[in-house]
């Protein structure tokens, strides 16, 4: 049996907020599914900056605290190197 690559795709910012914040629900199973690395999810700089800063804004201080080591092992499974870089030093100029 031939061995099926992942499907390529792009997250949009709000099903991104929505998984990370709601139990339950379509935009949850997607993140889901790509924590367990079922999905190759395509991330741009200018993506992953409008994560952070969507997340930084939309959460209370001590949430995005929480959730900024989960964004960060979601980029860091996907994307170059570079972009978990960048999240990571946008996340420390928000404090």
């Amino acid at each position: 049996m031939p061995i099926v690559a992942p499907p390529r795709v792009v997250i949009d910012t709000n099903v991104l907020f929505e998984g990370l914040t709601k139990q339950g629900g379509a935009a949850g199973l997607i993140i889901d599914v790509w924590r367990a690395g079922l999905l190759h999810v395509s991330v741009s700089t200018a993506l992953a900056y409008e994560y952070a800063d969507a997340l930084s804004r939309k959460l209370s201080a001590a949430r995005w605290q929480r959730l900024q080591p989960v964004l960060g092992a979601l980029l860091a499974g996907g994307v170059r190197p570079d972009f978990l870089f960048l999240a990571t030093a946008f996340s420390r100029s928000r404090r």
